[in-house]
C-alpha cells in the first residue's frame, strides 16, 4: 500500500512509514564549531515517544539523531525495542561515550553508526569539536577496532565534515580510517548559513 501510495503521489496516505528518523535531544557532551542543533534545547518527549512506538511494527529502517544520541537517557531501551521489530538501525555519535555496553547492544542487533571525526590530530580535533578529547577518541576506536576484529564485526563509518580548516588532510582521514577499521568515510560539506 505505502509503494503504491507514492506511485500514485497520493497527499493524504492510509499505509504506514516504512522509515523513520528520529531526533532524540539536541543536548550535547561538545560545542563543535560548525554545530548549530545545541542552539535549541529539545528532548523526546511522550507524545512522540509513543507515536515512534506505534509506528515500529511497520518499520523497515530507523535512524536516531541528536545532538549526541548517547545522552537520551532511554537510548538503549529504544535499541532493544527496535530490535524486537528487527528493524534495521543507525545513528551517528561523536564516539567520545561508546563504551563496552554500547558496542555489546550493537554487535547483538547488528545496527550500524557513524562516528564523527574531523581532524586527525589532536589539536585541530579539539579546536573543532570543542571541550572534546582526542585522546579518548582513540582509546574508543581502538576499543572498537578490537571488539570488531575479535569479537564480531561491526559496521562503523567515520563522518567527516569538510570545512576550511581540514579539507586540506583529505588523505590523512584516509589513513586514519584504514587504522582503526572503519568501513567507509562519509565527507559532508559545511555549508555556512550564517
Amino acid at each position: 500500500l505505502n509503494e503504491l501510495e507514492i506511485i500514485q503521489k497520493k497527499t493524504k496516505l492510509l499505509s504506514k512509514p516504512r522509515q523513520m528518523q528520529d531526533l532524540l535531544t539536541t543536548n550535547c557532551n561538545i560545542k563543535c564549531v560548525m554545530c548549530d542543533v545545541r542552539k535549541t534545547n529539545y528532548n523526546l518527549n511522550d507524545k512522540y515517544l509513543k507515536a515512534i512506538k506505534e509506528y515500529m511494527p511497520y518499520l523497515e529502517k530507523i535512524m536516531w539523531t541528536g545532538g549526541e544520541v548517547l545522552i537520551y537517557k532511554n537510548f538503549c531501551d529504544l535499541l532493544e525495542m527496535a530490535a524486537r521489530y528487527d528493524i534495521q538501525q543507525s545513528f551517528i555519535t561523536n564516539g567520545l561515550l561508546l563504551n563496552e555496553k554500547i558496542l555489546n547492544l550493537i554487535s547483538k542487533y547488528d545496527i550500524s553508526f557513524a562516528i564523527s571525526v574531523d581532524a586527525t590530530e589532536k589539536h585541530l580535533y579539539e579546536k573543532i569539536r570543542n571541550g572534546s578529547d582526542f585522546d579518548k577518541l582513540l582509546d574508543n576506536l581502538k576499543m572498537i577496532s578490537t571488539y570488531s576484529n575479535s569479537i564480531k564485526k561491526l559496521d562503523y563509518k567515520m563522518a567527516v565534515v569538510l570545512m576550511s580548516n581540514n579539507y586540506i588532510y583529505i588523505n590523512e582521514f584516509v589513513k586514519f580510517a584504514i587504522k582503526y577499521g572503519f568501513n567507509a568515510i562519509m565527507f559532508q560539506q559545511y555549508i555556512s548559513y550564517g
